[in-house]
């Protein structure tokens, strides 16, 4: 059985379950995903802290919990991508996202820490210019 395929296979499961029983699709979520994060109010406004892999699974909550909080109150966020170690397409959507939910507001999102590989990919797919990454 190739990854793909096993991965498919668990997140149907996922899906079945999640919507049948909550606290099994909150063990679920937590197996499929290999992503720590902490978000904090500082004195500068929001501050949240993502390591391990940013991808569909991990950043659908993610978005969610950043979202309900941050987009309510009137402080700036700033994320730090130090301990990333990959990020797929739906998160660099989450990233988007939340910078343009942001402008929106009036509020200031800045992107930071972001590692070498990373940055790489972010440049050569334009992602950089999105973000506003210097």
């Amino acid at each position: 059985m190739n990854t793909l395929f096993a991965v498919n296979k668990w997140h149907r499961i996922y899906s079945i379950y999640s919507h049948i029983c909550p606290k099994i699709s909150t063990v679920w979520s937590l197996l499929l995903t290999s992503m720590v994060y902490s978000f904090n109010k500082t004195e500068q406004g929001y501050f949240l802290k993502i390591e391990g892999d940013l991808d569909l699974y991990s950043s659908y909550n993610l978005k969610e919990d950043v979202k309900k909080v941050y987009l309510s109150a009137p402080d700036d966020l700033t994320i730090d991508l130090s301990g990333l170690n990959y990020i797929d397409s739906a998160g660099i959507a989450f990233l988007i996202d939340i910078k343009k939910s942001s402008m929106q507001k009036g509020k200031k999102c800045e992107i930071q820490n972001i590692p070498g590989d990373i940055l790489r990919m972010f440049r050569s797919l334009r992602v950089d210019t999105i973000l506003q990454i210097r």
